[in-house]
């Protein structure tokens, strides 16, 4: 039995990912592709003042409709964060400091530029990048049939290895 590739938007995020370690290295990534309302957040962070940071990839010319789903995802997670730290208190979020969101594109449209300066300070944040940077940050992994075998890398509870999540050395050490 073979597994299946990365679908092209985990592909995406583990690009996102590695570039935003770059980008903003203060974020520390806590979970992905997060279903909230009606919609997944790319990524879920906590940031050097102990906010939780609801990150959104815009593709070139969507960052409107990304702002919106920002602040929806923002509010979400403002309704959730009780749950959230009595669930994984070690996340080292702090309860007062808030939810912020993040959206990420190449490149942002007027409107989306003036509609967050009109929202309250530290709400939503652009970040520009390139999709190069992007790219630069993603090198697909290499095919590989069957899962790693447990004895090959560190084994998580499930059993599964840090091979099956194909994750760096760099990105271990979040799970410590």
């Amino acid at each position: 039995m073979t597994d299946l590739p990365p679908s092209p938007a985990a592909l995406r995020r583990r690009a996102l990912r590695k570039a935003l370690k770059r980008l903003d290295p203060g974020l520390r990534i806590v979970a992905e592709d997060v279903l909230a309302l009606e919609s997944r957040i790319d990524l879920v962070a906590v940031d050097g003042q102990r906010r939780i940071v609801a990150i959104l990839l815009a593709e070139v010319g969507e960052d409107g409709p990304a702002l919106t789903r920002a602040l929806a995802h923002r509010e979400w997670l403002m309704q959730r964060l009780p749950d959230w730290l009595q669930i994984a208190p070690s996340l080292g979020a702090d309860p007062s400091a808030g939810v912020r969101a993040l959206v990420v594109a190449a490149a942002f449209l007027p409107e989306t530029l003036l509609a967050v300066g009109a929202l309250p300070r530290g709400w939503v944040e652009l970040l520009r990048t390139t999709e190069r940077e992007i790219s630069e940050s993603f090198s697909p992994p290499p095919a590989h049939q069957g899962r790693a075998q447990p004895s090959a890398g560190r084994v998580f509870r499930s059993g599964l290895s840090a091979e099956d999540f194909q994750v760096d050395e760099e990105e271990l050490k979040e799970f410590d």
